[in-house]
């Protein structure tokens, strides 16, 4: 995962010019075909500061989006992704998919 995460931060910074060293939104995704672990899951995680927690159905599965408006750096997000993939592996949640990351947006 730690590989994984420097080449999407390489990546963004030099081929993308997009600055990562500064407070952006992150999302992580989950998927299963069982609704019930997914709700468990944000039930769970509904205490944390996440600024949305959605369970959605899509093309033959349900999905769990977290979104988190915060600064990571390479240390941080292999953390927060390690910590999810536990987080998943705990509750039988079939996959932990990883992340994304774009502008906040500002409403």
């Amino acid at each position: 995962m730690r590989r994984k995460i420097e080449q999407f931060f390489y990546e963004l910074e030099n081929e993308n010019d997009m600055t990562l060293n500064r407070v952006l939104s992150w999302g992580f995704f989950f998927s299963d075909d069982n609704v019930n672990l997914l709700k468990k899951a944000k039930e769970l995680l509904a205490s944390n500061d996440f600024s949305k927690i959605e369970v959605f159905y899509d093309n033959g599965t349900y999905h769990l989006c977290l979104e988190e408006i915060t600064k990571h750096d390479i240390e941080s997000l292999c953390q927060r992704c390690n910590n999810f993939k536990k987080f998943a592996k705990e509750l039988k949640i079939e996959h932990f998919n990883g992340f994304d990351v774009e502008e906040p947006c500002l409403a």
